[in-house]
């Protein structure tokens, strides 16, 4: 009998979850109102919460690929970004920028989590900037993976993006031709991007912060510069590079999880 694509979807991580003596089935969807947009999250494991922020066009499910192994000792809470998986996908920028950092903290009042440790990767970053500067009383620490968080904005580079996602919206020739993004709602990836600004946080609301941070990175990924960068802001933070990895395998390798999971050791709740 032939397997549903879905079925097939589903296997590895089906497999990956019936492998911990802590989770034995998948992970059952729920969904919280986020100011009129649905979001989708998921739950493994128990002890103190961790919550995860994936990156550009991927959803929790690609989270159970890599950091599933923290759920033996953590509550590890999963959602997908507006725009992304399960969740709304609104055709607005002023449904995005700020307010995917309020999304954190609308779920943790919708699970009543008082304080937290937020670990974000890639596009993921940008919120948890935003969320432990303005709300540094809900978490316990912070983990950026494969990126900075933002305190500028305007770069040639900047520009240059904008500029492309605002022909994205304006050219359905734009959206037929970008083959990388087929399958997600690229309408509402692109308002997205448009809204990335709306996360820039002031330097020193970053350099005075009192939460860990952890920071990790491949050697190889473009985003190294700006993670070195980063930690000249906040000279506390701890730093990982892993040697030889790139923006996509970082998060693949052993080192990636290891590192997050004994600095949620050294920094519990008080």
């Amino acid at each position: 009998m032939s397997k549903s694509p879905r079925l097939f979807f589903l296997l590895p991580f089906i497999a990956l979850i019936a492998s911990s003596a802590h989770v034995q089935t998948l992970p059952e969807n729920q969904y919280f109102d986020s100011d009129g947009v649905r979001i989708r999250f998921i739950e493994l494991g128990s002890g103190e919460p961790v919550i995860a922020i994936h990156g550009y066009t991927r959803n929790s499910d690609t989270w159970l690929e890599t950091i599933a192994d923290l759920a033996e000792s953590h509550r590890l809470i999963l959602f997908d970004q507006r725009g992304h998986g399960l969740s709304d996908k609104p055709h607005s920028v002023s449904e995005y920028g700020r307010e995917m950092g309020h999304d954190v903290i609308r779920l943790m009042d919708h699970l009543d989590i008082p304080k937290a440790h937020i670990l974000g990767y890639s596009l993921g970053v940008a919120p948890i900037g935003m969320v432990i500067t303005e709300n540094e009383t809900r978490f316990i620490s912070a983990v950026f993976g494969g990126g900075a968080a933002r305190w500028e904005w305007g770069s040639p580079v900047d520009l240059s993006n904008q500029h492309g996602y605002e022909r994205m919206l304006s050219s359905p020739r734009q959206l037929r031709s970008r083959p990388a993004l087929d399958g997600q709602d690229q309408i509402a990836l692109a308002n997205l991007r448009l809204a990335e600004k709306e996360l820039v946080v002031a330097k020193e609301s970053l350099s005075n912060t009192s939460i860990p941070i952890l920071s990790i990175v491949g050697s190889e990924d473009p985003a190294i510069e700006a993670v070195l960068e980063f930690r000249n802001v906040v000279p506390t933070m701890e730093l990982v590079v892993i040697e030889g990895a790139s923006h996509l395998s970082t998060p693949e390798h052993p080192e990636f999880v290891r590192s997050i999971r004994n600095f949620l050791g050294r920094n519990r709740l008080k």
